[in-house]
């Protein structure tokens, strides 16, 4: 219990730290293009289509969704957003989100909720990445969610989670973070 008051007491401070920069940690509305899904769907398309710009770039869209991962990579990070129906990734790259908002990622967490506009395009990988222009907060979490990693199973198609929130029971009798985070 003595690590959560610690974790909870980071997050209030990197909240007033938001605040202090003038920025409203819990956001009326973000009207989004696009739910996660439909925003893949809609690149994919396109690029069957042919209808991707000389850049490789498809449509621009407004997304949202729960930040369920951060990966910084010094002038660049990566997150994964969750709407509840989808995960799409999102890439912040410094030169375009600008010096101010880059260094904001600083203060969020996993668990908040973010609102990002941009172009999609497919990185090296091959998986469809919004490539942030701007990006909006729209709710601060306070408390650590029971986030594990998942993964699928190739022959089976099971879904298999390790460690996070995984107990049938505590997920029944904490139905509110099942809800969080399944």
């Amino acid at each position: 219990m003595h690590d959560v008051s610690r974790v909870m007491k980071a997050r209030m401070e990197k909240l007033q730290a938001l605040r202090d920069q003038g920025v409203e940690p819990f956001a009326y509305a973000f009207p989004r293009s696009h739910r996660n899904q439909d925003a893949v769907d809609a690149f994919t398309s396109a690029e069957e289509a042919g209808g991707l710009d000389e850049k490789g770039q498809g449509p621009a869209t407004r997304a949202a969704g729960r930040m369920v991962s951060f990966r910084s990579h010094g002038k660049s990070a990566f997150a994964d957003l969750d709407d509840g129906e989808g995960r799409i990734q999102v890439y912040f790259k410094k030169d375009i989100v600008g010096e101010q908002l880059f260094s904001r990622l600083d203060l969020l967490d996993l668990g908040d909720w973010l609102g990002v506009e941009g172009r999609l395009f497919r990185t090296r990988s091959g998986q469809v990445t919004i490539g942030v222009s701007g990006y909006e907060l729209l709710a601060k979490s306070l408390r650590p969610l029971p986030l594990g990693k998942t993964e699928t199973d190739e022959e089976t198609g099971e879904v298999v989670t390790h460690s996070g929130f995984a107990d049938t029971e505590s997920r029944y009798r904490q139905r509110y973070a099942d809800l969080a985070v399944n």
